[in-house]
């Protein structure tokens, strides 16, 4: 039953990122219970430095807030309905929309140690792929983080957030909350980064933060961070 499943979410998934891209926004503020955008942002506070990369941009929500917030954003997505989608945002808010690149995290386009910062937010299976997390690593300066958000999870008392929630567990949105770690911190480490998780808390909701540190040496660590860290919602 599970492998089904598996199998009808990832047709959805497709359909929804590529021809049916003009309904993403409204699906995942429907299924999120309007929280799908604070989610996203929840990681506004942890970027440093001035040039970012997001691979798997979107519909461009969080694009159009770091480049009017005065970074210098490069995005890539290998959806061109994505990527129109994301250039007319950027356009309606007199961004320049050159920045934006359709292509794969396989082969990014980009120099070796460009980025401050990589950020990628529920990103699909790419994450789970050597060549990529190699690829994200080359092109990360030394010193600097990958910021990814992998899940959320819906933690309201709400006969409504109880519901999606346990939607979200059915489905294979939000993973256990007990899962063990483990593998896919050993797979990071594999790949050369230190990695620290942290869990953001908002508003009847938390967000799963894994921040993978690109070491001037070649020396890796897990650091897990046992208590949630505090935030507000950011909208």
């Amino acid at each position: 039953m599970a492998n089904i499943i598996g199998a009808v979410l990832r047709i959805f998934f497709y359909l929804l990122y590529h021809p049916f891209a003009w309904l993403y926004d409204l699906v995942a503020q429907t299924v999120s219970w309007g929280r799908w955008k604070a989610w996203v942002f929840s990681i506004l506070p942890k970027i440093q430095g001035q040039i970012l990369l997001e691979i798997g941009f979107g519909p461009g929500h969080l694009l159009e807030k770091l480049q009017s917030s005065g970074y210098q954003v490069y995005g890539i997505d290998e959806s061109w309905q994505m990527c129109n989608l994301a250039s007319t945002r950027l356009e309606q808010h007199s961004h320049h929309k050159g920045i934006i690149i359709r292509g794969v995290c396989q082969d990014l386009p980009f120099p070796s140690s460009q980025f401050d910062t990589v950020i990628t937010t529920f990103p699909p299976e790419f994450i789970f792929n050597e060549t990529s997390v190699k690829e994200i690593y080359r092109v990360l300066k030394p010193g600097q983080e990958w910021l990814l958000i992998p899940a959320a999870w819906i933690t309201g008392t709400r006969l409504v957030d109880k519901f999606l929630a346990t939607l979200f567990r059915i489905t294979g949105q939000s993973p256990p909350v007990d899962m063990d770690f483990t593998p896919l911190l050993n797979f990071y480490q594999e790949c050369g980064f230190q990695i620290k998780i942290e869990w953001i808390i908002l508003q009847s909701s938390k967000v799963l933060c894994l921040r993978l540190h690109k070491s001037r040496i070649n020396q890796n660590l897990i650091n897990i961070q046992p208590e949630p860290e505090k935030l507000g919602d950011y909208t």
